[in-house]
């Protein structure tokens, strides 16, 4: 078993299995690190001592949605995540990845996992840019390097993705993407 590394995963819903009430706040899930951080703390603690050697922060849900958003509260956010995870990294001998979601993720109808978002007039590739440039700044304005892009569901939502990160040269990432056939579509090629 040298060559396996256990991640953890499913940070949100394990959140809200454990009675955190997200499915009418905006940022979902990530909510949490606002209104319940010893919580966060706990469920992050859970997948180290499982023996998880590498962690997501529980930012996957973060957005830009409504008036009262800014990036420097998602910034704060992030911050105040990465804090919690730091000292359990460092308790349990693990590494953390700033989770970042898909832009879908604002429009609380599951469209993360589809891509309709991206086909039904909701979204643009500019709009796609525009919500990773926007986390991405406030990443690298707190200096944080490594982050992964989760549940990406279409190749067009990749190349948005990989377009904002070559802005931040500081910043390492990886991609996990679910697209099926139906959903890659207006690409040709995902290297950039």
């Amino acid at each position: 078993m040298k060559n396996f590394i256990l991640l953890d995963g499913g940070t949100g819903q394990m959140i809200k299995d454990k009675g955190f009430e997200c499915d009418n706040e905006t940022l979902w899930a990530s909510a949490a690190i606002k209104h319940a951080p010893k919580l966060v703390k706990e469920v992050h603690e859970s997948f180290a001592k499982s023996g998880s050697k590498i962690l997501f922060t529980n930012t996957y849900s973060l957005h830009l949605n409504y008036v009262e958003d800014s990036p420097e509260m998602l910034g704060k956010l992030i911050e105040k995540n990465v804090e919690i995870i730091t000292e359990i990294s460092q308790k349990y001998d693990c590494t953390y990845r700033i989770s970042v979601g898909p832009l879908a993720v604002k429009f609380h109808d599951s469209s993360e996992y589809s891509g309709k978002y991206m086909k039904d007039g909701r979204a643009t590739f500019k709009d796609v840019c525009n919500h990773y440039n926007t986390i991405l700044s406030e990443v690298d304005r707190y200096g944080f390097t490594n982050i992964a892009f989760e549940t990406i569901p279409t190749m067009i939502e990749v190349e948005g993705a990989i377009t904002s990160l070559k802005k931040y040269p500081n910043i390492t990432a990886f991609l996990t993407v679910v697209p099926k056939v139906k959903n890659v579509f207006n690409i040709e090629s995902i290297y950039f």
